[in-house]
């Protein structure tokens, strides 16, 4: 879709905002100054909250400051909330298993990352979103690690969590921070599909009464917990990006999931 048509989509379906991201086919926002994409999303009623992502926000690169730099004066332009941080991922070559590090390490090379990402909040107004990936070869892995750093470099109303169903449920971990996350994002996984460590993005569709991830037990426990914010679908099958009428469809997907968590009004 265009961002014109993500915008109206949105907004018939009686959502109250969208998630953009830069990692597409295209350019952010058609090519649109963010300022011309706020006035868009505000003839629609609908927030822009939250624009993703710095990828590999965290492997100490000068290239991550100066793309969070660059998005969040975005962010800041589009009256966004946040931007969206993803941790570096070992690819095949370098393949490694993140539960062999210790939580000390993890802790250590996040806590200088946030540390020199701060000001760079400071400046635009901005909440970064960071986003535990589950898998055992993503240099985050755990919420536990990123909610350490955060209350130890006393940042808590600069950083949140995303709780991504989807990373969760890879996990495994227990806990669901509620206080600390800023965003959720959901997506379904069918009974069919592979086992757990074979999973991957291509496996995460709409959330229906097949999803084999606990979405609606997961939301569930983070609004009876506190949570008040935002919830973004984030399915990346490609039989979703195929849909000829994905209204239809993604309206399924909030029916289900809005009569048992109160996410959305019926």
């Amino acid at each position: 879709m265009s961002f014109q048509e993500l915008v109206g989509t949105a907004a018939a379906l009686g959502c109250k905002g969208v998630e953009v991201r830069n990692d597409l086919s295209g350019e952010l926002f058609d090519g649109l100054a963010p300022e011309d994409a706020k006035a868009i999303a505000l003839e629609h009623g609908v927030q822009i909250e939250a624009v993703a992502e710095v990828p590999a926000f965290n492997d100490g690169s000068s290239r991550a400051l100066d793309q969070l730099q660059e998005l969040s004066e975005i962010a800041s332009r589009c009256d966004a909330s946040g931007v969206s941080l993803i941790p570096w991922l070992a690819d095949d070559a370098n393949a490694f298993d993140s539960s062999l590090m210790s939580c000390e390490v993890v802790q250590e090379q996040l806590s200088q990352t946030l540390v020199d990402f701060s000001p760079i909040l400071a400046q635009h107004q901005l909440k970064a979103f960071i986003e535990p990936l589950g898998f055992k070869r993503a240099s985050i892995r755990f919420k536990s690690d990123v909610v350490a750093v955060i209350k130890a470099q006393q940042l808590e109303s600069q950083f949140k969590l995303v709780h991504d169903t989807f990373h969760h449920h890879l996990a495994q971990e227990p806990d669901l921070y509620p206080e600390y996350t800023g965003i959720v994002h959901v997506s379904g996984v069918s009974p069919v599909s592979p086992a757990p460590e074979e999973l991957n993005d291509s496996h995460r569709g709409l959330v229906n009464s097949d999803d084999t991830l606990g979405n609606l037990e997961q939301l569930t426990k983070l609004m009876s917990s506190g949570y008040q914010g935002p919830v973004s679908i984030e399915a990346f099958a490609p039989a979703v990006h195929n849909l000829q009428d994905p209204k239809k469809d993604i309206l399924a997907c909030l029916n289900h999931i809005g009569p048992s968590t109160q996410v959305f009004a019926a």
